[in-house]
């Protein structure tokens, strides 16, 4: 693409995202259908990576998370949040849908309204006298039941937490209380409490009284998390990245506890649930 001079007559969808965030992955797949099915008609799709992590701004990562999300749009790279502050924005995902003249003609925040996107897209294209094809095919799969909320574990904006009392930037021990209330979570072992992360020591566990079908959880680093549902073992995430692993995964939401262990030196960010 050569700058905005090659967007003049082109319905333009601004997608701001970042590459670990659960609910921009989730809609994924429909951006990724507007681009296939109505880019030779005048659709340009932009995507606007704004890092929420640390490990987010580094191009390798980003170049590496679209390739194996399958992105072929465009993605620019908002370091520093310029693109994201000219815009105004304050969320991820966040959609902003730009007719032909380059004014903004619809704002979407989140995910779910897919069905809305795609007729005000056909909309604008219909305008342009473009011969289009059938309506979206992909159902809105966007999660409506009750579930946890997202949740950090980095100091900075730590909130369900109801552990030992924390002891931040510095190696420490915690454990766990002898029980969590609904959607609270815990530390166990020694761990490093950072202001967006938590790194794991010798011993290092955690503890989620969870409410969702899937869990997810950013990481960091090399090694394995083992992960325990209700007392059971499920099975072994192996992190060789940094980005967002699934570690829990059904049909239907559910009321569990979770328990992980960690390879000492793992980081770990934000459980984000589905």
């Amino acid at each position: 693409m050569r700058g905005r001079h090659a967007l003049r007559g082109k319905v333009v969808l601004v997608d701001f995202w970042t590459y670990s965030c659960i609910n921009c992955l989730r809609t994924l797949p429909y951006l990724k259908s507007w681009d296939t099915r109505y880019r030779s008609r005048g659709l340009v799709i932009v995507g606007v990576h704004t890092p929420e992590f640390a490990f987010e701004h580094d191009l390798g990562n980003v170049r590496a998370a679209v390739k194996r999300l399958g992105v072929r749009y465009p993605v620019a790279l908002d370091n520093d949040y310029g693109t994201w502050n000219a815009y105004g924005n304050n969320y991820w995902p966040a959609d902003y849908l730009v007719d032909q003249e380059g004014h903004v003609r619809d704002v979407h925040i989140g995910e779910g309204g897919y069905s809305q996107t795609d007729h005000d897209i056909r909309l604008l294209l219909s305008a342009g006298a473009k011969r289009l094809p059938k309506d979206l095919p992909e159902p809105d799969r966007t999660p409506t039941e009750v579930r946890t909320p997202e949740t950090y574990l980095g100091y900075s904006r730590i909130e369900n937490y109801d552990g030992s009392p924390l002891k931040t930037d510095r190696p420490a021990g915690y454990n766990f209380p002898p029980s969590l209330p609904q959607d609270a979570f815990a530390y166990a072992g020694s761990w490093t409490v950072g202001g967006e992360r938590i790194v794991a020591g010798r011993g290092a566990r955690l503890r989620l009284h969870f409410r969702a079908r899937s869990v997810h959880l950013v990481l960091g680093g090399h090694g394995t998390v083992g992960v325990t549902v209700d007392g059971r073992r499920t099975g072994t995430t192996r992190v060789d990245a940094d980005r967002l692993y699934t570690l829990v995964s059904g049909d239907r939401t559910r009321d569990g506890l979770l328990e992980l262990r960690f390879t000492p030196g793992l980081s770990a960010y934000a459980f984000t649930f589905g």
